[in-house]
C-alpha cells in the first residue's frame, strides 16, 4: 500500500524556473486546486519571488497529478505545455525538504532572507482559515516553520544584512548609532523604496516620512507604514527634518541637489544627516558629500558590503542543510511510527461505530474506516497524526437519521463530550469515543 506521505507533492514556479510574465498571469495555484477532485488538502505560498501549491493526493498519486496540472493550466488558461517548461514538481518527503530549504533562506533570491520565514507561517495560517488544510500539511508546515527558526537560531545565516535597503541602514547605524530614535526619509516609492520602509519599520523605526514625485502615491505608501508624506517639491523641509535620507527613484537626473542639502543642513542646529543613494544613476548630487555635517554613502559603498555580507552567509549554508536534514529526517520518521499504529487500529476487531437509525434505536457498524468510505484517507490522516486530529475527525463524521454518512463541524460537538472523547482517545478507547459521537445530541439532529 502507498504511503500517506508519498501523496503529498508540491507544484510551484519560481525566480530560478520562470519569467515574472509567466508567475504574474499564473498568480495563485488555489483557485485550480480547489476545482480539482483529485486534491484533498492544499494551500499556496506566494511570494514575489515564487508561487507554489502544496497538496495531499488521492491514491493513483501519478494520475492525479496530471489531473492536478491539467486543472492549474485550464483554471489559468495557461498552454499546459508552456506550464510544464516552468513548473518543478516534488513528492513525498522531498516536499518537506524543499519547504523546509525555503522557510531557511536557502532558496530565496537574496540568500538567508528573513522575511520568507513570515509568508511561509501567514499561507499556513490562511490556509487554516480558509479550512484548506488537514493534518498532513499541518505538520508539513509546522516542520518548515521549526526548520525556519532554527536556521536563525543555530546558524548565523541572517546575521549580515544582505539587501540594498538593510545595508542602507547598517551603513547609517555606523554614524548615527541606534536607529531606534532617528527619523528616516525614504525618497522614492518604487519596489527598493518600499523595501527600505519595511526594514526600517521591522527594526522599530517610528518616526519615518517618504517623499515621492506623485503626492498620491507618496500619500498611499505613507499610509501602510503610519509615516509622513512629501511631495519632491518639499524635499528640502524633509532634509531638514531627517537624520537619514535613503534615496532610490527611477529619476536620470539626480532628485537631491547639493544646493537643497547645503540649505537643509542650515536648518538643523548641527544635526549630522547621513544620504544612502541605492539608485543607478545616481539621486544626490557628489558635491552633497561637501556639505559640512552630511555624509554620503552610494552604492560601492553598499556594494563592498554586500559582498562581505553574502560572503559570510554563505560560510553557513552547510549548517543550515543539516538542520534541514535533521527536521525532515524527524518528519519522515513520524509518519512512519504513525503509519504503523494506523494499521495496528485497523486490525482491532473491537472498535464500532454506533449510528443512529430510522427508529431511533443504535446499531453498530464495524470498523470506522469500513464505515466512512469516501472519508477514509482522511480520516487515515487523522489518525496519523494523533489524539486531537483524530478527536476532530470522529467529531466531523457523524451518521444522520436515515443512516446516511454527514458531515457537522467540530465547533458543534459540545465540550463536555470533547472533552471525554480527548481522554478516551489518549488510551486508545476508539469504540466509546464513536458511542459518544451517536450520543451528541447536536449531531443526531443534523439533516442528512
Amino acid at each position: 500500500m502507498r504511503r500517506l506521505v508519498d501523496r503529498l507533492v508540491c507544484l510551484g514556479l519560481s525566480h530560478r524556473t520562470a519569467p515574472v510574465e509567466l508567475r504574474e498571469r499564473v498568480g495563485a495555484l488555489g483557485p485550480g486546486a480547489e476545482r480539482c477532485p483529485a486534491v484533498g488538502e492544499h494551500a499556496v505560498l506566494a511570494t514575489c519571488y515564487r508561487v507554489e501549491l502544496y497538496a495531499t493526493l488521492a491514491d493513483g498519486v501519478e494520475d492525479a497529478r496530471e489531473e492536478l496540472i491539467g486543472a492549474l493550466a485550464g483554471e489559468h488558461g495557461v498552454d499546459r505545455a508552456l506550464l510544464l517548461d516552468h513548473l518543478y514538481v516534488h513528492a513525498g518527503e522531498d516536499v518537506a525538504r524543499h519547504l523546509c530549504r525555503v522557510a531557511a533562506g536557502l532558496d530565496s533570491l537574496v540568500l538567508g532572507e528573513a522575511e520568507i520565514l513570515g509568508q511561509v507561517g501567514d499561507a499556513f495560517e490562511e490556509s487554516r482559515a480558509a479550512q484548506s488544510v488537514g493534518p498532513v500539511l499541518s505538520l508539513l508546515f509546522r516542520t518548515a516553520v521549526r526548520a525556519g527558526r532554527r536556521a536563525r537560531a543555530e546558524t548565523a545565516i541572517g546575521a549580515n544584512p544582505s539587501t540594498a535597503s538593510s545595508m542602507a541602514l547598517s551603513l547609517a547605524e555606523g554614524v548615527l548609532g541606534d536607529l531606534g530614535e532617528r527619523r528616516v526619509l525614504v525618497v522614492g516609492a518604487g519596489r527598493i523604496g518600499l523595501q527600505t520602509l519595511k526594514a526600517a519599520s521591522g527594526r522599530g523605526i517610528v518616526q519615518i516620512a517618504v517623499a515621492n514625485r506623485t503626492p498620491e502615491r507618496a500619500l498611499d505608501v505613507a499610509a501602510r507604514f503610519s509615516a509622513s508624506a512629501y511631495g519632491l517639491g518639499e524635499l528640502e523641509d524633509a532634509l531638514a527634518w531627517a537624520d537619514l535620507a535613503v534615496t532610490a527613484t527611477s529619476s536620470e537626473e539626480p532628485v537631491v541637489t547639493g544646493a537643497a542639502v547645503r540649505a537643509a543642513m542650515s536648518r538643523r542646529d548641527e544635526r549630522p544627516l547621513v544620504l544612502v543613494d541605492l539608485a543607478v544613476p545616481a539621486d544626490v548630487e557628489r558635491d552633497a558629500a561637501d556639505v559640512p555635517g552630511a555624509r554620503l554613502f552610494d552604492v560601492d559603498d553598499l556594494r563592498a558590503g554586500l559582498d562581505g555580507a553574502i560572503a559570510s552567509r554563505l560560510r553557513e549554508v552547510p549548517k543550515v542543510e543539516a538542520i534541514v536534514e535533521e527536521e525532515v529526517d524527524a518528519f519522515g520518521r513520524r509518519y512512519r511510527e504513525l503509519e504503523v499504529r494506523v494499521g495496528e487500529l485497523r486490525k482491532r476487531e473491537t472498535a464500532s461505530v454506533v449510528v443512529a437509525t430510522d427508529d431511533g434505536s443504535m446499531g453498530h457498524h464495524g470498523f470506522v474506516t469500513e464505515l466512512v468510505e469516501g472519508y477514509e484517507a482522511w480520516a487515515d490522516q487523522a489518525f496519523a497524526c494523533g489524539p486531537e486530529p483524530m478527536l476532530r475527525a470522529l467529531a466531523r463524521l457523524a451518521v444522520t437519521r436515515r443512516g446516511r454518512l454527514g458531515l457537522v463541524p467540530h465547533r458543534l460537538v459540545r465540550g463536555s463530550h470533547r472533552s471525554r472523547m480527548r481522554r478516551r482517545l489518549v488510551r486508545g478507547r476508539i469504540d466509546h469515543v464513536a458511542r459518544d459521537l451517536g450520543k451528541e445530541r447536536d449531531v443526531d439532529r443534523r439533516p442528512g
